[in-house]
């Protein structure tokens, strides 16, 4: 993986933990989980347009049985700037967007409450020309949309802090 990286440029490794999973999905689910759990979370945030997916994997895997009544919120029409703190806020930032391939810059200021998703951070969606490779806290990457075989279900995080 650390390899793959390197030869095309899209994300640093280096002094970076790899957790594997079953898919982009269920890195992503990971990664909300262990946010929610760490963060003290109720809003998960992403601009729009938006993959739809992200709205049954933050309500599936964010939203547990138990705690029902105060389980958080998927904004699709929140404003970071109207909540100064963001203190409960994490925002899923899609480098490059599904389905516009734009180029998006977070509106959550921590960058401990940022989960980047660059399942089409590779070459044949993305022009990498004079692309600095990103170096963001938590980024998920996915083997099926870089080799195109949809069935591999293998995704990672890269995670700079493994707390």
């Amino acid at each position: 993986i650390r390899e793959l990286h390197k030869l095309v440029g899209n994300a640093e490794t280096e002094d970076y933990e790899i957790v594997v999973g079953f898919g982009g999905t269920q890195t992503m689910r990971a990664a909300l989980y262990a946010l929610r759990k760490l963060r003290d979370v109720d809003t998960v945030f992403t601009q729009t347009p938006f993959f739809t997916n992200y709205q049954s994997q933050s309500l599936d895997t964010v939203v547990l049985p138990s705690d029902y009544p105060t389980s958080p919120r998927m904004m699709f029409d929140f404003d970071p700037s109207a909540d100064p703190s963001q203190d409960n806020v994490v925002e899923i930032v899609t480098f490059p967007n599904n389905p516009d391939f734009s180029e998006r810059v977070a509106e959550v200021n921590d960058p401990t409450r940022l989960i980047h998703d660059c399942i089409y951070l590779w070459p044949q969606f993305f022009d990498f020309e004079g692309f600095e490779p990103l170096a963001h806290d938590l980024m998920i990457f996915s083997a099926s949309k870089h080799t195109g075989h949809a069935g591999s279900r293998l995704g990672w995080a890269l995670v700079k802090d493994p707390e």
